[in-house]
C-alpha cells in the first residue's frame, strides 16, 4: 500500500511532535481518523496498528480501512466530518518511519498498491461528499512485503502519532 509522492515535505522524528500538532490544530467537531494499511505486510500494517491503540474520542472517530479504504466512504460521508486525517504507509524515498504531511497534489492518481482506488480519488470523493477539509500522514515504510510486524522505527514513529492522537483527544 505504499505510495510514491513527488515533492516531499519531510520532516524527521525530533520534529514530529510539533508536525503531529500543527495537523491536528484544524481538526475540530466531529472528525475522523481513517488508518490504512495491511498488517500482513510488515510496515504497511501501520494504519491497523494505529487504529487498534485508540478507541472512540469524544469528537473523534477512528475508522481502519484495512486495505480497503473504498469500502468505507459511505460510513465516513454519514459522520460528516470537517477534517479529515488519512494515515498510512508511504514510499517517499526518505528514512524509514520518517514521517511527512502530504500534500493532495502530490498523490498520484494511479496505484500501484493493494488497494484498487488511489488515495487521490479517495479524498476527491470524501472532500466532495462531505467538504471536510482533508490531511495525509505518510510514514515511510521500510518493507511491504509479505511478513508480520513493523521494523523498528516505523513502529517508533507509530507510536508516536497514537500518544499525540491520544494527548489530543482522549487527555485533553
Amino acid at each position: 500500500m505504499t505510495h510514491a509522492f513527488h515533492a516531499p515535505r519531510i520532516f524527521s522524528m525530533s520534529n514530529l511532535y510539533v508536525n503531529i500538532q500543527e495537523v491536528f490544530e484544524s481538526l475540530k467537531g466531529c472528525d475522523v481518523i481513517l488508518t490504512i494499511g495491511n498488517a500482513l505486510r510488515s510496515d504497511d500494517g501501520l494504519g491497523p496498528y494505529i487504529a487498534s491503540k485508540l478507541g472512540p474520542g469524544e469528537n473523534l472517530t477512528v475508522i481502519n480501512a484495512g486495505s480497503n479504504p473504498e469500502n468505507v466512504i459511505d460510513d465516513i460521508v454519514k459522520l460528516k466530518p470537517k477534517n479529515i486525517l488519512i494515515i498510512d504507509a508511504a514510499d517517499f524515498k526518505a528514512e524509514p518511519g520518517v514521517v511527512k504531511l502530504i500534500d493532495k497534489e502530490d498523490i498520484p492518481e494511479t496505484t500501484l498498491s493493494t488497494h484498487t482506488i488511489s488515495l487521490k480519488i479517495i479524498a476527491e470523493i470524501l472532500a466532495h461528499d462531505t467538504n471536510a477539509q482533508i490531511n495525509f500522514l505518510g510514514v515511510q515504510a521500510k518493507s511491504v512485503e509479505l511478513g508480520e510486524g513493523m521494523c523498528d522505527e516505523v513502529k517508533s514513529a507509530s507510536s508516536e502519532i497514537v500518544e499525540e492522537i491520544k494527548r489530543r483527544f482522549y487527555y485533553a
